[in-house]
């Protein structure tokens, strides 16, 4: 278990939302592999972090790879980073306490990846 992080569903416990932050990012490369990552900066808040794919391009490739993911959380549990070229990894959520950056991550092999990342704080 990865310490720092939050039990959301204690009963009788209520923590309230104070914000949050989003946008997107994508990636295209149809000749090949291309990866495209954005770095949020956040003030040592406590933070749920989401990725999520919402379009995926293919130009007349029978093979194509698109997909997004979390790569590196920097929070009171350290260091952790996620290699988004890796078959197999896939980090789309974390919940982390006392976060200072999030990097989310895009990857293409011909197509084109589109996805949508949230930052939710508690803190």
């Amino acid at each position: 278990m990865i310490p720092n992080r939050l039990e959301l569903r204690q009963p009788g416990v209520s923590v309230p939302v104070t914000g949050q932050q989003g946008s997107w990012l994508w990636a295209r490369d149809f000749d090949g592999i291309f990866t495209h990552t954005v770095t949020v900066q956040v003030a040592n808040r406590d933070t749920f972090a989401e990725i999520a794919l919402f379009d995926d391009r293919a130009m007349d490739k029978e093979l194509h790879v698109a997909k997004c993911a979390i790569t590196q959380i920097v929070s009171a549990s350290g260091v952790e980073n996620w290699d988004i070229g890796l078959t197999g990894v896939f980090n789309p959520n974390a919940f982390r306490r006392n976060v200072t950056s999030i990097t989310f991550g895009a990857l293409a092999t011909n197509s084109r990846a589109a996805a949508r990342w949230t930052l939710t704080f508690w803190s």
